[in-house]
């Protein structure tokens, strides 16, 4: 930054004395030096800028230049704005007391770290560093607890209650014990606190803080958890009242009814002596008696009901016991006095009468009707044979005595001459199932070819009846120069 060749060769300048590239003279605070234009002392310059003096006379008093960077600056150990008339001077004008030094940002005095006071007057230490773990000195110069501590601050501060108390609870300062806040209940030291009851009351209960359990308010029922209302919900009518054991409408002591749509008295009064009213609301006749509730009451049909007999309540007359018959004024008796027998009843007459479909002696017995029938559709014998017999049988009942009759018609056969014997009668005696016909056949010694008859069952008595198989066919076979003894088929 010396010598300044760059300067020669500024002719709007200076100008040009000599030849070509010989400089003459130089710009303002510039010395021609080997044919270079060189800045004066204590000035500075290059090809761009003229030679000037540093800081152009701006830095203040106790400030210096710095002739390079063209700056300000307050002389060492000075302080202040260089560039200000004022200029620079000691720190804070050296009005620092001892345990002071001077803010160099601020350019004011403070006391020492650790110490208190103004520093213009006195720096001390506060409270002499007798203030203890969770103390301060105050602006009293006296020790104090820290904000939210207590105790004796020279000895050292702590916690109130030691810092233990649970939610809802704080530390009471003149006892040093936990206490539940405002609003709250319960051992801050067991269970801790909260609002009376959980919070659980509803609307119209209370909380009660002896024991800490929901009420209904005065003149409310309920359950204080739930619900609490005016008893019964004021629902009861007339002649009635709310239990207020559970909450319900009752009648008065006398009275009956529904409760919520109103009581009165048992039957409204009605019930005649020997009567009482019973739970239906109804007039009845006390027990033994029997009548009219509502007009008379007494005895069952006055006693007068004999053997096997009652009296029915309802209309207060005898009966006769069930499975009796006869005059219950007189005596009852089973009917047709036990009598009638198998399959067999006693009618409206006191009579024994056989059941429908069965016949018989009602007194002895009765039984499904006989049915007589023949064994077999057809026969064959042999002309000597003497007779055939032709079997009838008895089904169904059998305790009957039936007479079945029967007839003969001639075929090929002819009566008299071939066989002998055209009607005739079995008599079936009861407990008998099977009788025979016999008819005899004749044995003449003309030759002739097989010949035939019928025989039928025509009719029976006693309510018996034919069965199915009422006609048979007896063929003779002609055998003649032979002898034969009857057989029976």
């Amino acid at each position: 930054m010396g010598g300044m060749g760059g300067m020669g060769g500024m002719g709007g300048m200076g100008g040009m004395g000599g030849g070509a590239g010989t400089k003459t003279w130089c710009c303002e605070n510039a010395n021609l030096i080997n044919g270079r234009c060189v800045c004066k002392p204590s000035y500075k310059g290059d090809s761009k800028h003229p030679c000037v003096q540093p800081c152009w006379d701006k830095c203040g008093q106790n400030s210096v230049c710095d002739v390079e960077e063209f700056v300000c600056s307050c002389k060492n150990g000075m302080v202040g704005d260089p560039y200000s008339s004022v200029g620079c001077d000691v720190p804070c004008g050296g009005k620092c007391i001892a345990n002071a030094v001077c803010n160099e940002i601020t350019n004011q005095c403070e006391c020492k770290e650790g110490y208190s006071g103004s520093a213009l007057t006195k720096c001390y230490i506060p409270c002499d560093n007798k203030c203890k773990a969770n103390a301060y000195c105050n602006s009293d110069n006296k020790c104090q607890c820290n904000d939210g501590y207590i105790g004796n601050a020279y000895k050292g501060c702590e916690l109130p209650c030691g810092g233990s108390c649970p939610s809802n609870a704080n530390c009471d300062r003149k006892t040093n014990k936990c206490v539940c806040n405002e609003g709250f209940i319960g051992n801050p030291y067991t269970d801790g606190c909260d609002v009376p009851c959980g919070g659980k009351c509803v609307y119209n209960a209370f909380c009660k803080s002896r024991d800490n359990k929901c009420y209904c308010n005065p003149g409310l029922v309920g359950d204080p958890y739930t619900r609490c209302a005016k008893p019964c919900d004021d629902a009861c009518r007339e002649n009635a009242f709310c239990n207020k054991k559970d909450n319900k409408c009752q009648c008065n002591k006398g009275y009956m009814g529904d409760p919520t749509v109103g009581c009165r008295k048992p039957c409204d009064d009605k019930c005649v002596k020997d009567a009482y009213c019973d739970t239906d609301n109804k007039c009845k006749c006390k027990k033994g008696l029997v009548g009219d509730p509502y007009v008379k009451c007494g005895k069952p049909c006055d006693g007068k009901c004999k053997k096997n007999a009652y009296c029915e309540k309802s209309d207060n007359r005898c009966r006769c016991l069930e499975g009796f018959v006869g005059d219950p004024y007189k005596g009852c008796d089973v009917p047709c006095k036990g009598k009638c027998r198998e399959n067999a009843f006693c009618n409206d007459n006191n009579k024994c009468q056989c059941k429908t479909g069965f016949f018989g002696d009602p007194y002895k017995g009765c039984s499904k009707p006989s049915v007589f029938s023949l064994v077999r559709l057809s026969y064959s014998v042999k002309e000597n044979v003497g007779q055939v017999q032709i079997e009838v049988v008895r089904t169904g009942g059998s305790s009957s005595s039936n007479v079945v009759s029967w007839v003969s018609n001639d075929g090929s056969a002819l009566q008299k001459s071939d066989y002998v014997g055209t009607k005739g009668s079995l008599n079936f005696k009861s407990g008998v199932k099977s009788l025979k016909i016999n008819i005899k056949i004749v044995n003449d010694k003309v030759y002739e070819t097989d010949e035939s008859f019928t025989v039928s069952l025509v009719s029976v008595n006693n309510d018996g009846s034919l069965g199915s198989l009422t006609t048979t066919t007896v063929t003779i076979d002609s055998d003649d120069g032979k002898t034969h003894k009857p057989i029976t088929l």
